[in-house]
């Protein structure tokens, strides 16, 4: 079983998550676990138990070309499509967003899941 786990907030909340991965794990001693994880909290890969991925979303390096006058203004959500389009071409058994907010809650759209937990936009609104 694969899972990805969105955990976009602060170190002290990726460590809360940890026991939703481990009580994951106790049931589905078998499972893959994929972590994304903001990119200016990369150290906490570091923690993560062995075996378990980790993919950086690179929050800080879109905030600051959307500050930048020289570039596109479009070139942050062309990115984001590159940067997302790792994620899309796995498929996983399950995704789950530990963060509900509204970009974990749209990378969680975005990846493919047979389930889904969380918050998520179907393209019209927020459901969870």
């Amino acid at each position: 079983m694969k899972i990805v786990i969105s955990s976009l907030l602060r170190i002290g909340d990726f460590l809360m998550h940890q026991n939703v991965r481990n009580g994951i794990k106790e049931i589905f001693p078998e499972a893959e676990f994929t972590w994304i994880l903001q990119d200016s909290n990369s150290p906490m890969h570091e923690l993560l138990p062995e075996g378990d991925q980790c993919v950086l979303f690179p929050r800080r390096s879109l905030q600051e070309m959307a500050k930048l006058r020289s570039l596109p203004i479009g070139a942050p959500e062309v990115v984001m499509h590159e940067w997302l389009s790792h994620l899309t071409s796995v498929k996983f058994d399950w995704a789950l967003n530990l963060g509900h907010d509204k970009t974990s809650g749209y990378i969680l759209s975005q990846v493919q899941a047979d389930r889904k937990t969380g918050l998520e936009w179907d393209g019209k609104s927020w459901k969870s």
